[in-house]
């Protein structure tokens, strides 16, 4: 039972030592015993490493204390390797390519990437912004994918945990943690059927009786998140114009114009999605009577992914396409 009870022992100091080894252990001395094992000469990886003869054996003597084995001996032929240095050149060098993985500067190529970016928005962001930017980022990363999701009250926490890459959105107050980029500035324009008797009045005459005209027709709106809620995107009413009223309410900006062209509706709408429902149904349009009514449109993102370059050259492309 002696036999036992000396390798037992002996594995119980072992085990008890390597916590204090590697809290001993250095990126120093790691170079240098990868140079140890390739050249076997504490001269020639002194050399190697750039440092002096003394500091390569101290820390020859370290790594010795530390790995308990000599590592390099002399012999009848020079200098060799320990049974235990030999077993360990793999490893060391499996550990030093790591390093260098660890240590190496980040890259990002569009062209080969297989990156999957998430980005919330609404019907608004995908009509104004993406329509342009995912033509753009399929062209130059054809490997890449993308998932739209809609914005909800939820979508600032899955920024911050990473669920979502990029939010598009107008000009709300923000959480300090929060980075954004103003897109562009975007203006208001009314749309109706063409023909609507309110054509000719909208188009012409000052604000204040472009305004009167406009507000005597039942009007559709936009329900947008805000928050935990829903508040409807009513400029005509926030004006106090309220001889009409809301007849509709609609969650998405594609669901009206051809309800628009088949009735007598308002609706007022930022001018870059106005312009688009005006190609796909039979609608006319004139701008928004008061001067200046508008957004600012942005794209926020987290801190934390501030410095990510594949974040960075998708935030990039969007600013170009937007």
């Amino acid at each position: 039972m002696q036999p036992t009870y000396h390798a037992h022992n002996a594995f119980k100091r072992i085990s008890s030592m390597h916590p204090r080894h590697i809290s001993e252990l250095d990126l120093n001395l790691l170079k240098l015993l990868d140079a140890l094992l390739d050249t076997r000469s504490v001269t020639l990886s002194a050399e190697r490493l750039g440092i002096g003869q003394p500091a390569a054996s101290r820390a020859l003597a370290r790594l010795r204390k530390v790995l308990d084995d000599p590592l390099l001996v002399r012999t009848p032929s020079g200098y060799e390797l320990t049974p235990r240095a030999i077993r360990l050149k793999p490893e060391v060098v499996q550990a030093m390519h790591a390093l260098d993985r660890v240590f190496a500067p980040p890259s990002f190529e569009a062209v080969t990437s297989t990156r999957r970016f998430r980005i919330a928005t609404t019907d608004y962001g995908s009509m104004a912004v993406l329509n342009q930017a995912v033509p753009a980022l399929l062209r130059s990363a054809p490997h890449a994918s993308l998932d739209v999701v809609p914005w909800s009250e939820s979508t600032l926490d899955d920024m911050a945990g990473g669920g979502v890459d990029l939010t598009l959105y107008a000009d709300d107050a923000l959480p300090a943690a929060y980075a954004w980029r103003r897109l562009f500035t975007e203006t208001f324009v009314c749309l109706y059927r063409h023909g609507h008797p309110v054509g000719p009045l909208a188009a012409a005459g000052s604000s204040a009786s472009r305004l009167k005209a406009l507000g005597k027709y039942p009007r559709a709106v936009i329900a947008y998140p805000s928050g935990r809620v829903t508040q409807l995107d009513d400029l005509l009413d926030q004006w106090g114009l309220r001889d009409g009223h809301v007849a509709l309410s609609l969650p998405y900006f594609l669901a009206a114009p051809w309800i628009i062209a088949e009735s007598d509706l308002v609706l007022v709408a930022p001018a870059r999605v106005a312009t688009r429902l005006a190609s796909i149904a039979r609608l006319d349009s004139s701008p928004f009577p008061i001067r200046g009514k508008g957004f600012e449109y942005r794209m926020i993102w987290h801190e934390r992914m501030h410095h990510d370059l594949a974040h960075r050259w998708l935030r990039e492309l969007i600013r170009q396409n937007a």
